[in-house]
């Protein structure tokens, strides 16, 4: 009975209990069996049983590598015992152990194994024609058993041959015979040289592929095949098998047999096949291929097809094609010039056409190929020929003119050497006739029979090969125009300073403009005029005068022209200037004029002539002296004097005209005797010099105690009392007595009494009290012309005076004489005087308080008289003719009224020590609640500097009106235009006047100046006749920050005068407004010139009345200069400066009455033009 073993690795015990065992006896060897019947995973175990009782049969299986055990019990009613799923290929020891009781015996170990399993599915197998290589996976359940595996194959009946690979799972069987049939079986062999179950395969070898290529070729429709038969395969039944198809195409067949040779037919043309050959052996089993990728010829193009074309370019040709059927992958478009001095070549692919040949030299034929390529073989067309355009004449090298031809030579056209060509010229009049020269290739011509004066159109081409003409170069060229004969000619002045007048005869033929050309003589002076032939005559204006002029006609027709010879003609000279001063004497005049206007530079001299009343004319020639004295005159006579300028050509300008009177013989004192009034007054009677109404505009009374004097010594007008006192002198002026210009009093008196010593004032001089019981003498000088200075005393050298002799001896009263209630009188008037003088200094002192707790006081909180005078527009004209009439004395009596306007401001600023020497003159400081303040870091006096902000027409503080700077304030004043954000800048003095200094030179003259912390950098310079513009950037160094600042430096005003004109200021003023207009509204306009009061008040108060005159009906020079005087000192100086604003006022007035607001401007025009040039106004041009 068979029993199998339910649990291997589970040891049973079957206790039985018996009263009494002996050992049971040991199983021999021999009677045990252990069998595996060929199977990988159990192993039968049997055993003939002892002949003695034996309980129990305990069966062991291990491993011989320990790696598994089990155990049976088995009785003696139940064998054989089977040990299943055992590992395959494993080695076993298998021992019996007999038990009886607890007693035990065991057999010696029977050794046993499983089989191996076989070997695992193929993975792969391949052959070639000499070998076959197998790969498969291992046996299964085998890993850590001892194997290997046995392969053997052989021809079907024949030898068999094998290989042990060990217990690798692959082999390459070598050495075989191509194409045939292999059976090969491989077992696994394990522990005690069991073999498992074979695996089979049965495998062919290769065939040889076919044999090397021998030859192969292509037309455009078929490619032909040779190659030789493949190795080793004679005797062999084989075949070929070719295919053939284009890259990711239909793959074709043909199936030559056997033969080695083959034609592929209906291909197409330039493509690319890619063929394969293999040998079909027995089975269909297939060699290895021999491959071959070959092109079928592409189709050549037709020259129908080909076009080569220039685009008349004479350095490229372009070439295009229709495409051939079929295939195409390159195109070689070659070309070669006719000469085979050039070769190019392009390869072109199919889908980027033209073929362009760029760089060609010009003028070249060439013949044009395209050569079809498809892989390595390729087709060409038949030749195309074309040509570049020939290049263009050279520049040209010179060209002439005369009346009747044109010349012409050019250089020879660009690379253009070796080529064959030639020059066509062509011509014509616009619109006309066109007519042609053939030179040749000859680079020049002469073209005749011509038109004089006249535009000719000439081309000229290049003709090159295949007759392509080149772009032609042109010029349009005049043949020469006639000369204007100088009988044709006239040159006019019609007496005018500042023109002249050029007419002429027009020439034959034809002229297209005449340049009349003016310059001066001494070559100063050029101006140029181009006319055409309808606007006759020229006028050339704005000339200075008294100049000669040499004129000539141009004639121009296009850029030729022909010259006249010079016609001289000249203006004529300016009238000599304004009056400086005129004087008398009984027998002499004195005249003082200035220069005449423009006239500086040129030769001129003065003509004077003179007549009374008796009718002879005199004449005196001074030169260019613009003073003279006319001597041997009738005293107390009037003369009428006119001045001429004589210059070039004897041409003489008008005449200025005065009518003057010599001083009449000073009369003799009046009968009414002389008397003493009291020990310190004198009453003295004189007789008047002349009965003449008007002529004596003032008398003068000249005290002296000089016993022997007999009159009056030269320079004795300008002494005063105060001079007499000091010792100075030992004579004075004690009043002046004037008739005419104030308070209505008049010269028509035959005698004139007036006091000695009454302590009163008249101009500059005190009529001081004289010594009690003093003789004195009295001397009266009378005068038909005075003028006073700054300080109100007389102008000698510039007034018409003539003097008595001094009179007898005149004595004071002495005090003994003295009645006395003058004395009373006197005693008690001192005691009322002291006491007004105590109440007058309380007063002053509580004013002084009173402004010391307030030194900033704003200027609209200053109490000022409202004083205007505002004039309406239409009435101004009257208002001037009325004011101007008896020598200026309304404008007299105006100015006269602002001698204490502002004058009892405070200046305390200015009158401290550390400031005095900041002040140019000590009797010009500004008031303390208009001055400009700067900064102060590290001394309050640091912020002093000699300006005052002024009002304008727009706002209060409009302007800074300043004093030139001087060496110790310069840099102080760069600080001011810094602080004060002052982008323009006004200077309306020379730095050196009269050999004087009037201001230092505060500005680079070129480059870059340092001045403390700030830099300035002169950029631009344009000098005027009348003034200068100069730009400036200013840096400030520490603030790292720079600014533009413009510089208007008028330089034609002399110091207390006025400019010559008014509409050269007025001109100047409206250049300023045109620039201030663009600059930032806070910033002032800093205007100074010498004391920073005269000019610089002059110059404020215009602009503020053109600004008025522009916005209103009324215009008010009175009120604007009374505005000034109370914002700084003396604003206007002079008499003369405040007629002149008046002036300003009238002409601006007129200018717009006649509708031509831009009067004003005329005279500085061209100076507008010269400034535009060089220097900008803010951000555009001037």
């Amino acid at each position: 009975m068979e029993s199998e073993c339910a649990y291997p690795l589970q040891l049973l015990k079957l206790n039985i209990s018996f009263f009494s065992h002996s050992d049971p006896e040991r199983i021999p060897s021999a009677n045990v069996t252990v069998r595996n019947n060929k199977s990988t995973n159990f192993l039968e175990v049997l055993w003939v049983p002892l002949p003695v009782n034996v309980e129990l049969y305990v069966v062991s299986l291990i491993s011989t590598d320990t790696s598994y055990a089990a155990q049976w019990n088995q009785s003696k009613s139940d064998p054989p015992v089977v040990f299943r799923d055992l590992l395959p290929g494993r080695e076993f020891n298998v021992t019996i152990q007999t038990v009886s009781g607890n007693l035990s015996n065991t057999s010696l170990p029977i050794t046993q194994a499983t089989y191996p399993s076989a070997p695992g599915p193929w993975i792969s197998y391949s052959s070639t024609t000499t070998s076959i290589s197998l790969n498969w996976t291992q046996p299964q359940n085998m890993t850590g058993a001892q194997y290997s595996f046995n392969v053997t194959y052989s021809i079907s009946s024949g030898t068999v041959y094998s290989l042990n690979p060990g217990n690798q799972s692959s082999v390459q069987i070598p050495n075989l015979q191509s194409g045939t049939n292999y059976s090969i079986q491989i077992v696994t062999v394990g522990v005690l040289g069991y073999q498992s179950d074979p695996i089979s395969i049965s495998l062919y070898t290769n065939p040889s592929a076919p044999g090397p290529w021998i030859s192969y070729s292509s037309t455009t429709t078929s490619i032909s095949l040779n190659w030789t038969q493949p190795q080793n395969m004679t005797g062999a039944q084989y075949s070929f098998n070719i295919t053939y198809s284009i890259s990711s195409g239909t793959v074709y067949s043909l199936n030559p047999g056997n033969q080695s040779s083959v034609q592929i037919p209906n291909l197409q043309s330039g493509t690319n096949y890619s063929i394969q050959i293999v040998t079909v052996g027995v089975l269909g089993y297939q060699s290895d291929p021999i491959s071959i990728s070959l092109y079928t010829k592409p189709e050549r193009i037709p020259s129908a097809n080909v076009t080569v074309r220039n685009n008349k370019s004479t350095n490229f040709l372009e070439v295009l094609w229709v495409p051939p059927p079929g295939n195409v992958e390159l195109y070689v478009v070659s070309l070669i010039s006719t000469d085979t001095s050039y070769a190019a070549q392009w390869n072109q692919s199919k889908s980027d056409p033209p073929v362009v040949f760029r760089g060609l030299l010009p003028g070249r034929e060439f013949n044009v190929t395209i050569q079809t390529v498809s892989g390595n073989l390729s087709n060409t067309s038949l030749p195309i020929t074309q040509a570049t355009y020939p290049s263009a004449p050279g520049p040209w090298i010179s060209y002439s003119s005369t009346t009747t031809s044109i010349s012409l030579n050019w250089t020879q056209p660009q690379n253009m050497t070796g080529a064959q060509y030639s020059f066509n010229v062509t011509y014509s009049i616009l619109p006309g006739t066109v007519y042609s020269l053939y030179p040749g290739n000859q680079s020049s011509v002469q073209i005749p029979n011509l038109q004089s004066g006249t535009n000719y159109s000439i081309q000229i081409v290049t003709v090159g090969v295949l007759g392509y003409q080149s772009d032609p170069i042109s010029i349009s060229l005049y043949t020469n125009p006639e000369r204007i004969p100088s009988a044709n000619v006239t040159v006019r002045n019609n007496k005018s300073t500042n023109f002249l007048e050029v007419l002429w005869v027009l020439p034959p033929g034809k002229v297209e403009l005449y340049v009349v050309s003016l310059i001066s003589t001494d070559s100063s002076y050029a101006a140029q005029w181009n006319q055409n032939t309808t606007d006759p005559p020229v006028v050339f204006r704005g000339l200075l005068p008294g100049r000669e002029f040499n004129v000539t006609i141009q004639t121009v027709s296009g850029n030729l022209s022909n010259t006249s010879l010079p016609i001289t003609q000249a203006t004529y000279p300016s009238a000599p200037g304004s009056w400086i001063s005129y004087s008398s004497t009984t027998t002499s005049i004195s005249l003082n004029w200035t220069q005449p206007q423009n006239m500086t530079g040129t030769q001129y001299s003065f003509n004077v002539t003179y007549s009374n009343s008796s009718g002879t004319v005199y004449s005196l020639y001074p030169g260019n002296q613009s003073s003279v004295q006319i001597p041997n005159l009738q005293s107390g006579t009037n003369y009428s004097i006119q001045i001429v300028t004589v210059g070039v050509l004897g041409y003489q300008s008008d005449p200025i005209s005065i009518s003057l009177y010599t001083i009449p013989t000073p009369g003799a004192p009046a009968s009414v005797p002389s008397s003493s009034l009291s020990p310190t007054e004198i009453s003295y009677t004189f007789s008047a010099f002349s009965s003449i109404p008007g002529l004596i505009k003032a008398y003068a009374v000249i005290v002296t105690t000089d016993s022997n004097a007999g009159s009056p010594p030269s320079g004795i007008l300008s002494k005063t009392y105060y001079d007499f006192k000091n010792k100075d002198t030992n004579a004075y002026v004690s009043q002046i007595k004037e008739f005419g210009q104030r308070n209505g009093r008049s010269a028509g008196q035959d005698t004139y009494t007036v006091t000695i010593g009454d302590n009163s004032t008249t101009r500059g001089y005190y009529n001081g009290p004289l010594q009690p019981g003093t003789s004195y003498r009295l001397a009266v000088a009378g005068f038909t012309n005075i003028l006073f200075d700054n300080n109100s005393r007389v102008i000698e050298s510039l007034s018409s005076v003539a003097t008595t002799q001094y009179s007898s001896p005149i004595t004071t009263a002495p005090l003994a004489q003295q009645d006395p209630g003058p004395i009373v009188g006197a005693v008690v008037g001192s005691i009322l005087g002291a006491t007004v003088i105590a109440i007058l200094a309380f007063f002053i002192w509580r004013r002084r308080r009173h402004q010391e707790k307030g030194e900033n006081v704003p200027f609209s909180s200053i109490k000022q008289a409202k004083t205007s005078q505002p004039i309406p527009k239409s009435g101004f004209e009257a208002h001037f003719r009325k004011q101007q009439a008896n020598t200026n004395l309304g404008f007299s009596e105006e100015y006269e009224k602002f001698s204490s306007v502002g004058i009892s401001q405070p200046k305390e600023a200015s009158e401290l020590p550390e400031n005095k020497a900041k002040n140019r003159y000590n009797n010009v400081l500004p008031y303390d609640h208009s001055r400009v303040k700067l900064s102060a870091p590290n001394h309050q006096t640091e912020d002093y500097i000699n300006a005052n902000y002024m009002p304008g027409y727009m706002t209060s503080r409009e302007f800074i009106a300043a004093q030139g700077p001087l060496p110790n304030t310069v840099t102080d004043f760069w600080r001011m235009i810094w602080e004060k954000n002052i982008s323009a800048a006004v200077m309306l003095t020379r730095c050196v006047e009269l050999g004087k200094v009037k201001c230092e030179q505060y500005w680079p003259s070129s480059g870059q100046k340092e001045f403390g912390d700030i830099s300035v950098s002169l950029i631009e310079e344009s000098v005027q006749p009348e003034w200068v513009i100069r730009d400036f950037t200013v840096t400030h160094k520490r603030e790292n920050r720079s600014k533009h600042v413009r510089h208007f430096h008028f330089t034609a005003w002399p110091d207390h005068g006025v400019p010559k004109t008014t509409d050269v200021l007025i001109g100047f003023r409206n250049l300023l407004w045109d620039y201030v207009k663009l600059s930032p509204p806070n910033s002032p306009v800093l205007v100074h010139c010498s004391a920073g009061v005269g000019r610089t008040g002059t110059l404020i108060a215009l602009d503020r009345i053109m600004k008025q005159i522009d916005k209103e009906d009324a215009v008010d020079v009175f009120g604007t200069v009374h505005s000034l005087r109370v914002h700084r000192v003396l604003m206007v100086q002079t008499e003369n400066q405040y007629i002149f604003l008046n002036q300003c006022a009238l002409d601006a007035i007129r200018a717009q009455r006649a509708n031509q607001p831009d009067l004003i401007y005329q005279n500085s025009s061209a100076i507008y033009e010269n400034v535009s040039r060089s220097l900008r106004l803010g951000n555009s041009r001037v």
